[in-house]
């Protein structure tokens, strides 16, 4: 595999990548849509990517006051929104230069962004799991983060690595070490958290998906198989 230089895009998109790992479950730190040098994440992107965080954030505070039925109304809020931010991602992939004097797409930070975003979905809700009885949608909400992430991934990855392609090499290997990490606080949660018969087939499925995200973006970008 090809040496790539640091990515620009990591410190517009994805500080999320600087994790601390607490038990049982990982925590991104960073901003998903954060903007600084370079070309920024076009407005499509960066608005229902906003919308989800705040939901995300409403949903881990009703499920930490016990408000169950307020907590499924913000899980479907966050779902509304990734899937809003999942399609304008898309949309980006391959757009041409929003200034016509730049060759800067906004494909790559756009993407780097909703990976974020999932990520940030992922690791949060996996974590809402430990000791929860009530059905609030949880799983449906991990597992649609799960899999538009891999329909994103594979958009990506079928992309030309001497064309278009090779515009993403530098954000995407930056994402690497998310991948892994979410393998292993999802395995964490399974081994130690308090878990639902549900519970449980939901972050088993999930952890499917993470396995197979972190395969793929080690076999195009990390060397591995």
């Amino acid at each position: 595999m090809p040496t790539y230089r640091r990515s620009r895009w990591l410190s517009l998109a994805l500080t999320a990548t600087a994790l601390v790992l607490t038990a049982p479950f990982a925590v991104a730190t960073g901003t998903a849509h954060a903007e600084a040098e370079g070309t920024p994440v076009p407005k499509s992107v960066a608005v229902p990517i906003k919308g989800a965080r705040l939901a995300l954030g409403h949903v881990i505070d009703h499920v930490a006051a016990r408000r169950y039925t307020k907590a499924a109304k913000a899980l479907l809020a966050v779902q509304k929104h990734l899937a809003a931010a999942q399609k304008a991602g898309m949309r980006q992939i391959g757009a041409p230069p929003p200034d016509p004097e730049s060759d800067e797409s906004p494909g790559p930070p756009s993407v780097i962004a909703v990976l974020a975003l999932d990520h940030r979905i992922v690791v949060r809700v996996a974590g809402l799991f430990d000791g929860m009885t009530e059905k609030v949608g949880l799983g449906t909400t991990l597992s649609a983060a799960a899999r538009l992430r891999l329909v994103m991934l594979d958009k990506v990855l079928s992309l030309d690595p001497e064309g278009a392609g090779g515009d993403f090499a530098d954000g995407m290997t930056d994402t690497l070490p998310i991948y892994s990490a979410e393998v292993t606080a999802v395995s964490n949660m399974l081994r130690t958290s308090r878990l639902t018969a549900s519970s449980r087939k939901a972050l088993t499925k999930n952890l499917v998906r993470v396995k197979e995200a972190n395969q793929k973006m080690n076999a195009a970008y990390g060397g591995g198989e």
